[in-house]
């Protein structure tokens, strides 16, 4: 469970203690304290709630943690509601000077941002044993006021903290308040309240994985020229009922406060709303600008049209592996009865938070545990990390299939959405290629019936997104889904980038090169001027899609290519060998990778090939030439030097960059390396 949560976190080295203006706001959101009005509602909302949760706590033995600034806002507010004393309140701050005023006020600082700090708590480090010799054991009050997102790279280091703080039992399991502020700022929205449901999902799952007790109190928003901020806030299980009064009223403020058993607080578009001032009642904020869909959302729902008119029937049971917003479900409802329809919802915290609708609720995302048969089914992994090159082109090994195809859960039709990385497309349209093909083959191997590709949706938000439906007997749904493009296209467009459609992809057609690919083109001639004379005699290449480099050779090479598909893309007949098996006296490597992908990927094949042709080409030169991503020069000459040391019969004679260019705000070279036996050095 956290694996889905925190897939995608990252290591966190050595922690910074040299400063920015920056930093310190990353640390400390100091860029949202310093007299805000809204700020200040905000932290006098959680001083009332801390007053009530906290009520019973010795000052003496309560201790905290807070993200503040030399302005103590926030522990003025907290010793005056609850008793927070200084001396028991922790504070991260990468500034020496905000640090020193700190201890002045009698707090225990770290030099350091919070990742640092808890990392180091992780680890039992020394911050560790400092606390520890105060008499600290675990934190009462924690507030998290950061000023980014969770959704980034840089939010993942936040998701972390938050992590390790329930990893290593931390948090006060019998009393104890959690917030957690985070924006917008960095991110964009697939539906409403992305972020702030992800927040939630992060506190609620990583809260019931490490047992602990924990209810949502309540959440308050304002927004500020950067975008909207929220913070939320957990309490103790045995508070749930206090909600209501925790709750402060919004009326005649700039702030948005909402308890956590308010169910409609979940379906507004937060992130859309602008602070006015004067904040409206709650019971006049459900608009039809608070209703309106996400861009996603609009895209996302005419493939479920699609879906629901072209190839259900009212007879059919549907199952479906919905989004937070459930589209799928709620547009398939007008054909199929509810009580027909199974939703696994993306986590289990959404199926009691979001409003009834008729369809039945199950267990949670894993398929394989699924037993029961259904006529369709409908997978979404909107929620993941966008999938490269090599996991579509490895689809056919996914487990959801795998599970699916082989127990027969499904019996006539399938849909899968999800997001990808175009950057690595070889060709126009390479995703869904590789995607049909993987579904395919794992129909040839894990079962008797076919699926064939009826609808193919794709659009850009944020990051490219797609939408496949399959059907088992395309001509049987044939009339309903000419009817269905009707509809389809006389309907808007949704307002995301480059939205497109096909109900007649063919993945036989004649491949086209993407728009990233044009680098290529102009690479292809700098490799042919880079090429020592009569190398064709004795050459592989390899070119994505092979459109441009390929075509202007003559003579007997190979082409390399490490997936079937991409042989579909290769016009002319010329013998074809994979990575590992590469014994041309010179080789040409074209790719969309930068360096660490290129590294764990090419490397091992370039050491096969020099041992292997050692030999044969003993007393010649051999040439690589390289063209790849290079923005961080240092991780370049690292690839550099480990050529050098590849294997201890060869020696690098020369390594040259021949050509750079710029191209989509990253920076492409093509480098020559040359190899020679190390026995004829000597």
């Amino acid at each position: 469970m956290v694996r889905s949560v925190l897939a995608h976190a990252p290591i966190i080295l050595n922690d910074r203690t040299v400063s920015t203006a920056t930093s310190t706001k990353k640390a400390t959101g100091t860029a949202y304290q310093g007299g805000s009005i809204k700020k200040d509602e905000v932290n006098k909302w959680l001083a009332d709630t801390a007053s009530v949760v906290l009520e019973k706590c010795d000052p003496n033995e309560m201790w905290g943690l807070l993200l503040e600034t030399k302005s103590l806002t926030t522990l003025r507010h907290m010793r005056e509601s609850c008793g927070l004393l200084p001396e028991r309140t922790v504070i991260p701050n990468p500034d020496p000077e905000e640090c020193k005023h700190l201890q002045e006020a009698g707090c225990i600082t770290y030099l350091g941002t919070s990742h640092g700090m808890a990392q180091d708590l992780k680890e039992r480090g020394p911050f560790f044993q400092k606390l520890t010799s105060l008499g600290w054991s675990q934190f009462t009050l924690l507030w998290l006021d950061y000023c980014g997102t969770l959704m980034t790279g840089a939010g993942r280091k936040r998701q972390t903290d938050v992590l390790i703080l329930f990893q290593n039992n931390l948090i006060n399991k019998t009393t104890f308040l959690f917030s957690l502020t985070f924006s917008v700022r960095g991110s964009w929205n697939m539906f409403r309240d992305q972020v702030m449901q992800s927040a939630r999902r992060l506190v609620s799952q990583l809260a019931h994985i490490y047992h602990v007790p924990l209810t949502l109190s309540g959440s308050a928003t304002y927004s500020v020229k950067s975008g909207p901020i929220h913070t939320l806030a957990f309490v103790h299980t045995d508070f749930k009922h206090h909600l209501t009064i925790l709750r402060p009223s919004s009326k005649g403020s700039s702030v948005d406060f909402a308890t956590g058993c308010d169910r409609r607080l979940l379906l507004l578009k937060i992130w859309s709303l602008k602070c006015k001032g004067i904040q409206p009642a709650w019971e006049s904020m459900i608009s039809a600008n608070a209703l309106k869909m996400t861009p996603h959302c609009e895209a996302l729902q005419i493939s479920a049209d699609v879906f629901a008119k072209g190839c259900l029937e009212p007879s059919n049971t549907l199952l479906v592996l919905d989004t937070t917003d459930q589209v799928v479900t709620k547009r398939c409802k007008y054909t199929v009865p509810g009580e027909n329809i199974f939703t696994v919802l993306e986590d289990s915290m959404n199926a009691s938070e979001n409003p009834p609708i008729p369809y039945q609720e199950i267990g949670n995302n894993y398929i394989a545990e699924i037993t029961t048969s259904y006529d369709t089914i409908w997978l979404t992994y909107f929620a993941r990390k966008a999938y490269n090159a090599k996991c579509l082109r490895t689809c056919h090994e996914w487990g959801d299939l795998h599970n699916i195809l082989s127990t027969s859960l499904v019996r006539t039709s399938l849909a899968i959405a999800l997001p990808y990385v175009s950057a690595v497309e070889p060709w126009e349209g390479a995703a869904a290629d590789w995607l049909i093909h993987g579904v395919q083959s794992a129909c040839q191997q894990h079962s008797k019936m076919m699926l064939y590709p009826v609808f193919v949706s794709t659009w850009v938000l944020g990051t490219p997104h797609m939408v496949i439906l399959f059907h088992n007997s395309p001509p049987d749904v044939a009339v309903r889904l000419q009817e269905a493009e009707r509809t389809v296209r006389s309907r808007p467009p949704p307002t995301v980038k480059r939205f497109e459609f096909r109900f007649d992809w063919n993945t036989k057609r004649t491949k086209r090169p993407p728009p990233h690919g044009a680098k290529f083109k102009i690479f292809a001639t700098e490799v042919l001027k880079a090429l020592p004379e009569a190398a064709t005699e004795s050459l592989t290449i390899y070119e994505p899609g092979a459109f441009f480099l390929v075509p202007q050779l003559a003579g007997a090479f190979f082409t390399c290519c490490d997936a079937v598909e991409e042989l579909e893309a290769i016009q002319s007949r010329i013998p074809r060998v994979s990575p590992s098996q590469i014994h041309s006296q010179h080789v040409v490597i074209m790719t969309n990778e930068g360096t660490v992908p290129f590294t764990a990927t090419w490397l091992p094949h370039i050491k096969t090939w020099l041992e292997s042709t050692a030999s044969q080409y003993s007393t010649k030169q051999r040439h690589l030439l390289i063209v790849m991503e290079v923005s961080h020069q240092n991780l370049l000459d690292d690839l550099i030097n480990s050529m050098k040391t590849l294997t201890a019969t060869h020696s690098v004679t020369d390594s040259s960059k021949c050509f750079s260019l710029r191209h989509t705000a990253r920076l492409w070279e093509l480098i020559k390396i040359s190899f020679v036996d190390a026995a004829s050095i000597t």
